[in-house]
């Protein structure tokens, strides 16, 4: 079952579980009278942001180190139906955001990346969905190889990114309300990659999961369900998957949360010679806590399978925090940090052939100018430790500016 199925079932949810299509009362289109703007507002929105920073290893390489200092541009039109805080029936957005980029000695990796989304939400009484819909070009940098919308797994993109390629991305997400208590959550992404050059072959990847869901307390919900997919790539077996999950919402506050999703993880490989299923527990586990009204903060642990660009399986341990802490009246300071380790699996001859363990922190600090301008220090380091010679670190640090209109 395809993605483009579970739509179809979402849409076979939505009229058996109290959704209402709003039907054409010839007043104007669905469009006209889904886009409800206050007066004088235009439903374009258009950004930009620059950054300067020194990267003290472009080519992420341990035996090659090279320093530049790049610019990098994001002009963006988002068009809005309406203000999305309006939680309106219907709601859609669509944009470009190209990324331009300008080395100061390596002008040979200048670039323009093409990029664009759409996103379409509908919610009723008893029923929600969130499609949405990513496409990029990379070329020239490897930061876009670690967008987290496209969770790259591994940083074999990256070391790619400079050939150049396309990344798209659909995903869409349901919820249907069956009694006030019990909850259908359904889910599926579609995601592929293709890169200009012929040395890596392109591969797709798709998932879907479906979870009922309980509120066997106030502030607690449980549920169980399955999940299934396939990864699919030219260059080496295919990956057929399995999961099974059991997932736990609590409130502890109004302001602390818990999530927690987990279960095991079955792999089977389109070989020649066939292989037994690779089974792993994997889970994904989160605490937000707002002490204040000046402080969030995030932390998460997760252990993951996953497939490289290169079909390989890729068993991931990690942990990743996340502060944020308003310091004055226009003053925001925003930590990242976290570690990983990968361990990658030929499917074939079912071996670990490489063990890496990836370092990242990085701090910024934001102060804001009026209503919609905001200017920034930045500092970021990798570092990735591995037995097969892809160990590398990297210093990134400039300065940031984006204005909103």
């Amino acid at each position: 079952m395809t993605p483009y199925c579970i739509l179809s079932l979402s849409f076979v949810a939505f009229s058996l579980f109290g959704g209402e299509l709003p039907a054409d009362s010839g007043n104007g289109s669905l469009l006209e009278r889904a886009v409800i703007l206050p007066p004088g507002r235009s439903p374009l929105r258009p950004e930009f942001t620059i950054e300067g920073y020194s990267n003290d290893n472009i080519f992420i390489g341990d035996d090659i180190q090279q320093d530049d200092f790049v610019w990098e541009l994001v002009p963006e039109i988002i068009f809005e139906s309406s203000r999305p805080e309006e939680l309106r029936a219907h709601f859609f957005s669509f944009g470009y955001d190209p990324e331009i980029l300008r080395y100061s000695k390596f002008t040979s990796l200048d670039a323009l990346s093409h990029r664009g989304f759409a996103r379409y939400q509908f919610r009723s009484n008893r029923f929600k969905t969130n499609l949405f819909y990513r496409s990029a070009e990379f070329s020239g940098t490897f930061r876009e190889a670690e967008d987290a919308l496209f969770d790259s797994v591994d940083l074999d993109v990256g070391r790619q990114a400079l050939q150049g390629g396309l990344r798209q991305l659909t995903r869409i997400e349901n919820e249907v309300d069956l009694s006030g208590k019990s909850i259908i959550e359904t889910t599926a992404f579609l995601r592929s990659i293709e890169f200009n050059s012929g040395s890596i072959s392109p591969s797709e990847e798709w998932f879907a999961s479906f979870f009922l869901m309980h509120q066997i307390a106030p502030k607690t919900e449980l549920g169980v369900g399955p999940g299934f997919g396939e990864f699919l790539i030219n260059s080496a077996p295919n990956h057929q998957i399995w999961n099974g999950l059991m997932q736990l919402r609590h409130a502890f506050s109004p302001k602390t949360g818990f999530q927690f999703i987990g279960g095991v993880d079955i792999r089977e490989f389109e070989t020649a010679v066939p292989t037994s299923g690779l089974e792993t527990f994997i889970y994904d586990a989160r605490v937000d806590w707002e002490p204040t009204s000046f402080t969030k903060f995030s932390l998460s642990g997760y252990q993951r399978v996953n497939a490289s660009v290169n079909g390989q399986s890729v068993f991931r341990e990690g942990i990743a925090i996340t502060l944020k802490q308003k310091v004055a009246k226009r003053w925001n300071y925003l930590l990242r940090s976290g570690l990983e380790t990968k361990q990658y699996q030929d499917p074939v001859n079912v071996v670990f052939s490489r063990l890496d363990d990836y370092h990242y922190i990085t701090n910024r600090i934001e102060y804001k100018i009026g209503e919609h301008s905001l200017v920034g220090l930045f500092h970021e380091y990798r570092l990735n430790e591995s037995d097969l010679g892809n160990s590398f670190a990297r210093n990134q640090a400039g300065i940031s500016f984006s204005q909103k209109f």
